[in-house]
Formats: C-alpha cells, sequence, structure tokens
C-alpha cells in the first residue's frame, strides 16, 4: 500500500515503556486499527492478512508484557506491572479465564521466541539508514531529538480500517 512520507522528530514517550496499567495498555491497544489490524481485499489480500507493522507492534507489547510479568516474579515487593494484554489490570483479581488464557499464550517461551526472531528480521529488513547523533554524556545514542522520515503510520491505520475483517480490537 503506498503511504506518504512524513517529517518527524523521535521523542521518548513514557506510556509505552511504563509497567502495564489500564493506561499504559489502553496506549497500546490505540496503536492498533479497528479490526486489530486484520485485513481482506479483493485484489491484495482476499484471505485475511495483516500488515507487518501491526504485527511488529503485537510482538514488541508482547515481549513488554512479558518483560514486566518477569520483573513482577523476579522483584515481588516491587510490583511494577499489572500484567494483563487487554486493558484490565491483573490487580482487579476478576479477569476473565479468556484472558488468563490469552496471557499465558502471549508469555509462552515460543510466542516470545517467534517475536524476537520475527523483530529482529523486519529490524534488517527495513534497515532504517536516518542519522542518529552521539549522546556523549550517555556514550551512546538514544534517538531522542532525531529528525526522521517516515512512512505515514495513520494512513496504514485508515487504509486497514477501511478493509478491516472482523471485529477484534486491541493489540494482542
Amino acid at each position: 500500500v503506498p503511504l506518504r512520507t512524513i517529517k518527524t522528530t523521535f521523542t521518548y514517550n513514557l506510556t509505552f515503556s511504563l509497567p502495564p496499567t489500564l493506561e499504559t495498555n489502553a496506549a497500546w491497544d490505540a496503536l492498533l486499527p479497528e479490526g486489530a489490524g486484520f485485513i481482506s481485499h479483493p485484489q491484495l489480500s482476499p484471505s485475511p492478512s495483516a500488515f507487518s507493522a501491526f504485527h511488529q507492534l503485537h510482538c514488541l507489547n508482547l515481549l513488554r508484557l512479558g518483560y514486566y510479568h518477569h520483573y513482577n516474579e523476579t522483584n515481588p515487593s516491587g510490583s511494577a506491572a499489572q500484567i494483563s494484554p487487554k486493558s484490565r489490570s491483573t490487580d482487579d483479581h476478576d479477569n476473565s479465564t479468556e484472558e488468563t488464557a490469552e496471557l499465558q499464550h502471549h508469555l509462552r517461551p515460543a510466542h516470545q521466541r517467534h517475536c524476537f526472531d520475527y523483530l529482529r528480521q523486519s529490524i534488517l529488513c527495513a534497515a532504517d539508514s536516518n542519522l542518529e547523533p552521539v549522546d556523549f554524556g550517555l556514550g551512546g545514542v538514544t534517538g531522542w531529538g532525531s529528525s526522521r522520515k517516515c512512512r505515514d503510520y495513520s494512513e496504514l491505520v485508515s487504509w486497514a480500517e477501511k478493509w478491516k475483517s472482523g471485529a477484534t480490537e486491541g493489540i494482542s
């Protein structure tokens, strides 16, 4: 799908790196279009398919949930995260059996291994050649403040909503 390019500057948005809460999970859910990014199109994809960008976000979110799940297990007194692939909190103690089964599916090592390698290959495929200045105070790069030329993600979301396949919601 052809998308226009836009100029943007990367900035640090804590919402997407903080532990899972109702607010942070809702922000992740809002990244995907209605239908969770699954589409059907008469010429491009008569069978349901998903754009890679949506699959990549799903994998990144899954690894985020797995990271904080592990963090909570190894730091029980810290309890930094409320783990749920949906916008509910495990602190509610009334999560449905379906949500618990979904979370366990997402935390399975095989699913997480798939996501690690899928994201690795996606990064190599994109071969992003934008330059990021070195932050000498950190001795490396953060990417924050670097100007970018990006494909317009909002156009991809709009296109996917037009051709959505099903009524699935959220990023999980």
